[in-house]
């Protein structure tokens, strides 16, 4: 997948989990955010290894930020 539709798949991922969060179902929201997190971590390591330039690479970088605090996985970052 492209930088773009990895990004766009994990926006729709994190639509799900705001939802799901509204819904009260809190565990299916942690599953929809944390996967909406491994999409858009690798959009943001693959805009850093492509060097697409800023401020695209510290957007991509701290929306997988925020999505990882949805889902708290807040120590994952590796790479």
């Amino acid at each position: 997948m492209s930088i773009a539709e990895l990004h766009n798949k994990a926006m729709e991922l994190a639509d799900f989990g705001d939802i799901s969060k509204m819904k009260g179902l809190l565990e299916e929201a942690v599953r929809y955010y944390s996967e909406a997190f491994e999409l858009e971590r690798s959009a943001a390591m693959e805009a850093k290894n492509d060097n697409i330039g800023e401020p695209s690479i510290s957007v991509l970088l701290r929306s997988a930020a925020s999505l990882g605090l949805c889902c708290k996985r807040l120590r994952e970052w590796n790479n």
